[in-house]
């Protein structure tokens, strides 16, 4: 009985530790998934910078949907592994980010800043 009433305080301790390891790699694993992207802004309106998104992932072999419209604050096209977020800010300036693949990793950030550079070589230099 004595041992047991030391064993079990140690079995608990062993067990909150897992558990708070478990804790630290989701929360790691999160921040690793949700950081996966590049976000740039261009001097344009969203139909401008919509066609050069599309016109570069079609000059990097990206498979797109058929063509929807977007609509009026923009679009998310998916095309294989890579998801565009073109996002109109006002009339003259639009956002776009890309995230490659579902985890950060350097290949998916330089497959990411890729197409972001193509982009920008077809509009000029990003605002920001």
């Amino acid at each position: 009985m004595r041992l047991v009433r030391l064993v079990l305080p140690l079995v608990a301790l062993s067990l909150s530790g897992c558990v708070v390891a478990a804790a630290g790699a989701a929360g790691y694993g999160a921040a690793k998934y949700f950081s996966n992207g590049e976000t740039r802004t261009y001097s344009g309106d969203l139909a401008t910078v919509l066609a050069a998104t599309k016109d570069e992932l079609r000059a990097q072999g990206f498979p797109l949907p058929v063509d929807v419209p977007p609509g009026p604050g923009g679009i998310t096209l998916t095309a294989g592994d890579a998801k565009v977020d073109v996002a109109r800010v006002n009339d003259t300036v639009t956002n776009v980010e890309v995230t490659v693949g579902t985890f950060s990793s350097e290949e998916h950030a330089v497959r990411g800043r890729a197409i972001l550079d193509g982009i920008s070589r077809r509009l000029g230099q990003p605002i920001s």
